[in-house]
């Protein structure tokens, strides 16, 4: 009897201290923040691709966000929780007061209807341009495919994507002795940069988006922890999203925006770097394969509060050529064009 009563005695103290252990787990641990429903503002569409695209939009708190899609409107308005979900780049358990959906898996030319999870809640566009529980779904249209073909002339329509006018852009490849040309090289240009608190601490997870005024579609990406980001200017359609651009750095300027709060912004125009080093200039187009393409200076992007206007441009892009499709020699052709 004593010997059960001791096992007895036993269990219940090791019981006690399981319960006791995880009651000071729970009180230790931090506390999972509350889904809030906040209606989505300042949502933009970017980063256009045959396949996908991204939504970013901002709420007034951090809470969570998704985007709900389909090709049937009806079932998007109607029946929010049977459609295909997005998550946000960080993860579904990512609380922000920014949030940055991509959606892959698209069709080319396709209609697609649109709502964004918000908190627990699905949002939709109303009439006037805010979104609100009640409303109808954002309807988009991805973009055709583009094929490259190298025999081809150069074109919006015949591209891996946006380019410069730059002849650099599409300058010949060499082999490993650089005697042979062996291909085309499509050299997109690049832009760089760092989002900065008022106080000079990087602004971590801010929004960066990037469009030639009048010309361009919208491209965008969201800073890391340290405030670094950078974007692929090969990325830009026009702006109806019928094909690729082709711009000219010499004459356009790209508008930059940054923003990590609803009253936390910033706006620069910024000039397009070229595609090479300028170092090659004079030289011949196997000599310029040494020189590293042309790395601008990283584009400081300092975040105000309760910013009210946006600055103008300090130079005023020029308008494109007569034929804003300018055909640039095919791979046929490239060796009268570049003078090899």
């Amino acid at each position: 009897m004593a010997k059960k009563l001791l096992l007895s005695a036993f269990f219940i103290v090791i019981v006690a201290l399981i319960v006791l252990a995880a009651i000071i787990k729970k009180a230790s641990s931090p506390p999972v923040p509350a889904e809030k429903s906040l209606p989505p503002l300042q949502v933009r569409l970017s980063n256009f691709d045959p396949n996908g695209l991204t939504v970013s939009w901002f709420t007034e708190e951090k809470t969570s966000g998704a985007v709900i899609f389909s090709d049937q409107r009806k079932r998007t308005e109607n029946y929010p929780k049977s459609n295909q979900v997005a998550e946000d780049l960080r993860g579904p358990a990512a609380f922000s007061k920014v949030h940055f959906v991509t959606i892959k898996g698209l069709r080319p030319n396709q209609e697609y209807y649109l709502a964004i999870k918000s908190g627990p809640d699905y949002f939709f566009q109303k009439l006037d341009g805010s979104w609100d529980k009640n409303g109808f779904a954002l309807e988009q249209k991805t973009p055709p495919l583009i094929n490259f073909d190298p025999n081809q002339p150069v074109s919006p329509q015949n591209s891996p994507g946006s380019y410069s006018l730059e002849k650099e852009a599409w300058s010949p490849c060499y082999d490993s002795e650089q005697k042979k040309v062996v291909d085309l090289c499509f050299r997109p240009n690049f832009l760089q940069g760092k989002t900065i608190k008022p106080d000079g601490q990087p602004a971590d997870q801010a929004l960066v988006l990037a469009q030639i005024p009048g010309q361009s579609s919208l491209i965008s990406a969201l800073s890391d922890q340290k405030g670094n980001w950078s974007l692929n200017l090969a990325s830009f359609f026009n702006q109806e999203l019928t094909k690729y651009l082709a711009y000219n750095p010499q004459a356009d300027l790209v508008r930059l925006t940054a923003q990590n709060d609803p009253g936390q912004f910033s706006s620069v125009y910024q000039e397009i770097p070229r595609v090479i080093s300028s170092l090659c200039s004079g030289s011949s187009l196997p000599d310029c394969q040494k020189f590293p393409p042309e790395i601008n200076q990283p584009i400081s992007l300092i975040l105000l509060p309760n910013l009210e206007t946006i600055p103008s441009p300090t130079l005023s892009p020029t308008p494109l050529p007569n034929e804003p499709d300018k055909k640039i020699s095919g791979f046929n052709n490239l060796k009268s064009f570049f003078m090899i």
